[in-house]
């Protein structure tokens, strides 16, 4: 399994609705094209991306991720439309079904019409874009669900696996301490077929220290798809180890003590950067936060990004992790 980071090498057009791109410009992704036109940021418009990606081998499966495009998106590829995606604010997979060995273009139309928010939402290809190759076995993407739960000695480490394939597999996972020493780790073995199988294994009990605001712990799980003593997918992500308690009359209980949370709301911008994701402007906004005593973020009002999560985990923020700002009823 190969993942690579493709924010670099991309050109840029912006034209009115319907019309064709007359030019084409060198931009790298993130990229909000909104926020550049600052007396006009809500105006129409059509965004158009594209960049050629290198296929070594077209037998492999390959996949580009795209972890946030606004608003309403086509992909194309040499030529031929494959993927559409209509909502903003989440991850999407695009199988590249059709590729051949050598040089490919990729093509990305955006559309953006007003209005569509009640706040700024910016416009383009706003968040990082990943090129993955893997076999014929894979753990599915955001496939890995990690549940620990308090033990008499400590934690133990539940954990579920979307895996699909073929043949015969073993599924490890590892949770290592912050000095790179393995804590806990377990394996399980596997039938893969076409259709997605969950896998579940269970840690043996370890006394981590537990993640709170004032003290952020964090360990590393590492996930590895094995077939035939090899490594043929893995995933890597930071967990953290803490119990959560709402009770009517005491209120919220944080490693079974009692917590009071301090909380404001978020939204994705970065302010006058724009919507496309900048992880040291995020840090510089949440280091501010932490100055003013904040200790829990409210997402509003939709996905946020990775590199948000990760810095709430990073820096020690609750999360109230707010997927849609309406469900019924319109504004």
């Amino acid at each position: 399994m190969k993942k690579l980071l493709i924010n670099h090498g991309w050109e840029f057009s912006l034209c009115r609705p319907d019309e064709k791109p007359e030019k084409f410009s060198p931009v790298d992704i993130p990229h909000d094209w909104l926020i550049y036109d600052a007396k006009n940021l809500y105006k129409d418009g059509d965004g158009r991306y594209r960049r050629v990606i290198n296929i070594p081998d077209a037998s492999k499966n390959y996949t580009v991720r795209f972890e946030g495009v606004y608003q309403d998106c086509t992909v194309y590829l040499n030529g031929a439309e494959i993927f559409e995606w209509k909502y903003g604010y989440t991850t999407f997979n695009v199988p590249l079904s059709g590729v051949h060995e050598g040089e490919n273009l990729l093509e990305v139309t955006v559309r953006h019409r007003h209005p569509n928010s009640r706040w700024y939402s910016g416009a383009g290809i706003y968040r990082s874009v990943w090129l993955t190759e893997k076999g014929d076995s894979e753990i599915i993407p955001d496939g890995v669900y990690v549940t620990p739960k308090k033990t008499p000695g400590g934690f133990v480490t539940e954990i579920d696996t979307e895996v699909k394939g073929c043949g015969s597999a073993e599924i490890r996972h590892t949770v290592f301490l912050p000095s790179g020493e393995k804590a806990v780790s377990a394996s399980v073995l596997a039938e893969l077929g076409d259709e997605v199988k969950t896998v579940s294994a269970v840690l043996s009990e370890f006394s981590p220290k537990t993640w709170s605001p004032e003290e952020p712990n964090l360990y590393t799980l590492k996930t590895e798809l094995i077939k035939n003593g090899e490594t043929v997918d893995e995933v890597t992500q930071k967990i953290g180890y803490k119990t959560l308690e709402f009770t009517t009359d005491n209120g919220l209980y944080l490693n079974g003590r009692p917590y009071k949370i301090l909380g404001t709301c978020i939204h994705h911008d970065c302010g006058a950067l724009g919507s496309a994701v900048n992880k040291a402007a995020i840090r510089r906004q949440f280091n501010i936060l932490k100055e003013m005593g904040v200790n829990s973020v409210r997402t509003s009002h939709n996905p946020p990004a990775t590199e948000f999560l990760d810095l709430c985990d990073e820096m020690g923020f609750l999360v109230d992790n707010e997927c849609f700002d309406m469900w019924e009823r319109p504004k």
